[in-house]
């Protein structure tokens, strides 16, 4: 899954600046930094993969 992962954001046209993935029994945690603004079809993208259970997107506050 991390590779259909960086496979959906390379298509995106961003690059990852760092990842971080964390597994428990059969769950994941995965997450990325991308050095861009991140699209809504990228979130679509990601959200559509069977192996996903959910896709959050933190952005930076407006004052950093």
């Amino acid at each position: 899954i991390i590779s259909a992962i960086s496979s959906a954001v390379a298509a995106a046209g961003l690059n990852i600046d760092s990842m971080s993935n964390k597994s428990r029994s059969e769950f994941a945690c995965t997450v990325l930094d991308v050095n861009g603004t991140v699209p809504d079809g990228l979130i679509s993208a990601l959200q559509s993969m069977d192996s996903i259970f959910r896709v959050r997107l933190f952005k930076p506050s407006e004052s950093a």
